[in-house]
C-alpha cells in the first residue's frame, strides 16, 4: 500500500452528519503492483470499511445501502484476499464459507486469462443522494398542492359551467317565453290600423325602399277615406266576410268594435290635455309610489272604519237619524261573526292573480267599498295625499250605492277590476317606473268608478233609443262620459265625500284629467285606436333594452328603487302622455280580466254577461228593434261562437303586448291562453 489516509476526513466530506469521534472507517487505497503469468500490472483500488459501536442514522442508512448495494463491493486487505464480500458479490463467485477466505484480488481482476489493467471504483455520495431525495420529496408535495390548486380551480369551472348552464336554461326558457308571447293565433283579420300601414310605407322609403304601387294607392285611399286612422282598415268588411265568423258573430264585432256611436259621430279629433304634462305641488313625478304593505290589523279596521263612517253620516241628517237603525247600518257593511273570513279574503286579493272577486261579494254586501278602503290604505295613498279616512269611505260607500244590480256590469265587476289593476300596478308598473303617486291613485279611482251607474246596455241601444245619456254626450262613448262624469257628482254633491279636499288644486287637476283619460279609454270603440298607439312604445323598448344591454325592467330590491334606480329604466324615461297610455292599456286589460281568471270563474263571468246581453235583447224587442248579435235568447249558442273571435281579434293581442312591455304580468297572459284554450276545445266540440 503506497499510503494510508485517515478515512474520517474522507467520510466527513461525504456524510456531514458523521461524528469524527464515533467512527472508526478505515481506508485502503493503491497502487498495488501485481505479478500474473510473469507480466506486472498495476492495480489502483479504493475500499472503505466501516465500523462503529453508536453510529448515527445517516451512518446506519449508508451501511445498509452498502450491504444491499447491487453493484458488487469487495474488501481486500494489502496481501490481496478477501476480507468482505456484500450479498451481490457473494451470489456472483458463489463465495461461502472457507470460499470467502480463498478469494483473492487476483482472482477478481484476472478471468478467463485477462488481466485488467485498471480497476475503476465509484464512490457514492450518500448525503448527496439524500437532498436530492428530500428535493424529491418537497417537488412532490409541491405537485400535490398544485393537483389540489388544479382540484379547486376545476371545481370553480364546474360551479362556473353549471351557472352558465343555469343561464342559459333561463335564456332559453325567456327565449320560449317569448315566443309564446308573439305567437298569436293567426286570422283573417288585418288588424294594422291605417295610421301604422303609413308609418311603415314611410319607414321603407327611408330605408330606401320602393313600395309597390298598389300598397301605396291603397293606403293613401284608406287615409281619404277613414275618419279615425287609427283603426283597421275597413274593418267592418273584414269583420262581416273576411274573418271566417258567422254572420250574428261578425256583425256583433262591428257592433262592439265600431258601431254606430263610430260612424254616426264624425267627429273631429279634438286635441285633449295632457293630464301628466302639468305641474304637481305635492310629490315629484319622478318619486315612486311605495309597494302596498297592507296588515291583516288593516284588513280588521275596514269593515269598522266604513261601518262608523256610515254613523257619522247619518247622525249628521237628522231626519235619517230618526229614522235609521245602527244595526241596518252594520248589516250593510259585514256581520261581525264573519270579519275574520274577510280579513283573509281581503289580504289574499292584495296578493293573487287568481282571486276570485265572487268570494268577497259572497262575504259581504259592499264587497268595491271594502276592497278599495283596503288597497288605498294599504298602498299608503291615504297618507301620501293626506286624505281623510272617514271621508274616503263616505265616497266608497256613496258610489258604490249609485252601482245597479246587473248581472254583469255591477259592483263585483268593479271590485274584480280594482284588484287586477292592483296586482298590475303592484307587478310591473310601480317597478317599471312608468307610475308616480297621481297616476297610481287615478288608476285605483278609475278602477272604482269605470262602470258607475251602467245601466247593464250597450252604448249602440242607448244611441239608437236617443236615450238621455247619448244625447247629453252627443253620442261620443256616451256610457264611459257618464260613468266618469256621474262619479265626480257623487264627489262635489254628496255630503261628506269630497275625499280630495286636502289635495291641492294643481294636483286635483292632474288627478282629474287622467282619471277621465282612463275611463274613457275603456270604450271597445276605441280599442284599436289605443292598442295602435300602444304598440308604438314597443320597438323604441325593445331598442332601448339593446342598447343599454337591459333585459328586464325589473329592479332587484324597493331599496334600489326608493333611491332612485328607476330613472335609468326605460319605461321611467316614456313622457308623460306614454305613462298615461301604460295605464290606460292596464285598466283596459283588468276591465277584461275575467278572460284571465280560472276557467270556472271566467265560466260564471261569461254566463253573467250573456244574461245582461239577453235582457237588452228582450228590451229591444219589446220595442219592436232588431234584436242585437248575441243578444237574442232564442238563440243561446251565440256566445259560445263569438267567444274564440273575441279572443284572438281583441283580447289576445291586447294581453300579450301589455305583457311584452311589463313581464311581470305574465300570469295574467296564462291564464287568458287557458280560457282560449278551453273555448277553442268547446268550438272544435
Amino acid at each position: 500500500m503506497s499510503h494510508i489516509v485517515d478515512p474520517r476526513i474522507v467520510l466527513q466530506q461525504i456524510f456531514t452528519a458523521v461524528n469524527k469521534n464515533e467512527t472508526v472507517v478505515n481506508l485502503s487505497d493503491g497502487p498495488f503492483p501485481l505479478i500474473h503469468d510473469g507480466q506486472a500490472i498495476t492495480v489502483c483500488i479504493s475500499q472503505i470499511t466501516e465500523t462503529f459501536e453508536s453510529a448515527n442514522p445517516a451512518s446506519t442508512w449508508a451501511a445498509l445501502m452498502q450491504k444491499e448495494n447491487p453493484i458488487h463491493s469487495y474488501l481486500f486487505d494489502q496481501t490481496g484476499h478477501l476480507q468482505y464480500a456484500n450479498v451481490q458479490a457473494r451470489n456472483k463467485w458463489n463465495l461461502q464459507g472457507e470460499n470467502v477466505r480463498s478469494f483473492t484480488l487476483e482472482q477478481l481482476l484476472i478471468q478467463d486469462g485477462r488481466g485488467c489493467p485498471v480497476l475503476l471504483v465509484s464512490s457514492l455520495d450518500v448525503t448527496h443522494q439524500r437532498q436530492l431525495e428530500l428535493n424529491l420529496e418537497a417537488a412532490k408535495d409541491q405537485l400535490q398542492r398544485q393537483n389540489l390548486c388544479l382540484e379547486a380551480s376545476k371545481t370553480r369551472l364546474e360551479a362556473d359551467q353549471a351557472k352558465l348552464e343555469a343561464q342559459q336554461a333561463a335564456l332559453k326558457a325567456r327565449l320560449q317565453q317569448a315566443l309564446q308571447m308573439t305567437t298569436i293565433p293567426k286570422t283573417n283579420i288585418d288588424t294594422v290600423t291605417v295610421a301604422d300601414k303609413a308609418v311603415r310605407l314611410l319607414d321603407r322609403m327611408i330605408e330606401g325602399d320602393v313600395p309597390e304601387l298598389e300598397v301605396l294607392v291603397a293606403v293613401r285611399n284608406a287615409m281619404v277615406r277613414e275618419t279615425d286612422l287609427r283603426q283597421p282598415m275597413d274593418l267592418g268588411e273584414q269583420l262581416m266576410h273576411s274573418s271566417g265568423l258567422a254572420d250574428d258573430v261578425g256583425q256583433a264585432m262591428v257592433d262592439l268594435l265600431q258601431g254606430d256611436s263610430h260612424s254616426s259621430a264624425k267627429q273631429v279629433a279634438k286635441a285633449q290635455k295632457n293630464a301628466l304634462s302639468r305641474g304637481t305641488t305635492m310629490r315629484s313625478s319622478l318619486m315612486r309610489p311605495k309597494r302596498f304593505s297592507g296588515s291583516r290589523q288593516l284588513s280588521r279596521d275596514i269593515s269598522q272604519r266604513l261601518y262608523l263612517s256610515s254613523l257619522q253620516r247619518s247622525s249628521s241628517l237628522a231626519d235619517a237619524a230618526a229614522a235609521d237603525d245602527p244595526a241596518d247600518h252594520m248589516s250593510n257593511y259585514v256581520d261581525a261573526a264573519i270579519i275574520p273570513h274577510v280579513e283573509s279574503l281581503l289580504q289574499e286579493a292584495a296578493d293573487s292573480w287568481t282571486f276570485s272577486i265572487f268570494d268577497l261579494s259572497d262575504a259581504t254586501t259592499r264587497p268595491l267599498s271594502t276592497l278599495a278602503f283596503f288597497l288605498l290604505k294599504g298602498t299608503g295613498l291615504m297618507d301620501i295625499f293626506q286624505l281623510e279616512e272617514e271621508v274616503v269611505a263616505c265616497f266608497l260607500r256613496e258610489l258604490e250605492d249609485g252601482y245597479l244590480d246587473n248581472p254583469y256590469h255591477s259592483s263585483t265587476h268593479a271590485a274584480g277590476v280594482l284588484q287586477m289593476i292592483h296586482m298590475l300596478v303592484q307587478n310591473g308598473l310601480i317597478q317599471s317606473g312608468v307610475l308616480d303617486d297621481s297616476l297610481q291613485l287615478s288608476c285605483y279611482m278609475a278602477a272604482i268608478c269605470h262602470d258607475y251607474a251602467h245601466p247593464g246596455l250597450t252604448n249602440d241601444f242607448l244611441i239608437k233609443t236617443c236615450h238621455r245619456t247619448a244625447l247629453v254626450y252627443n253620442d261620443n262613448s256616451p256610457l264611459e262620459n257618464m260613468h266618469v262624469s256621474s262619479s265626480f257628482q257623487v264627489m262635489y254633491n254628496s255630503p261628506g265625500a269630497f275625499f280630495m279636499a286636502p289635495i291641492p288644486r294643481d294636483t286635483r287637476d292632474v288627478l282629474r284629467a287622467s282619471l277621465i283619460d282612463l275611463v274613457l279609454g275603456t270604450d271597445m270603440k276605441k280599442h284599436f285606436s289605443t292598442l295602435s298607439r300602444f304598440q308604438a312604445i314597443l320597438p323604441a323598448r325593445r331598442s332601448s333594452c339593446s342598447a343599454s344591454g337591459t333585459q328586464s325592467h325589473s329592479i332587484a330590491t324597493p331599496e334600489a328603487a326608493d333611491a332612485g334606480a328607476a330613472d335609468n329604466l326605460p319605461l321611467a324615461s316614456l313622457p308623460p302622455d306614454q305613462k298615461l297610455l301604460v295605464a290606460q292599456m292596464a285598466l283596459k286589460a283588468a276591465d277584461i280580466s275575467h278572460l284571465a281568471a280560472p276557467v270556472d270563474v271566467h265560466r260564471k263571468w261569461t254566463a253573467q254577461l250573456t244574461e245582461e246581453f239577453f235582457r237588452q235583447g228582450d228590451r229591444e224587442r219589446s220595442l219592436n228593434m232588431k234584436i242585437s248579435p248575441l243578444m237574442d235568447r232564442n238563440d243561446s249558442a251565440g256566445m259560445v261562437k263569438s267567444q274564440v273571435g273575441f279572443f284572438e281579434i281583441v283580447a289576445l293581442p291586447l294581453f300579450n303586448g301589455f305583457v311584452e312591455l311589463i313581464p311581470d304580468a305574465r300570469p295574467m297572459l296564462d291564464g287568458v291562453m287557458a280560457n282560449y284554450e278551453y273555448w277553442h276545445s268547446q268550438q272544435i266540440a
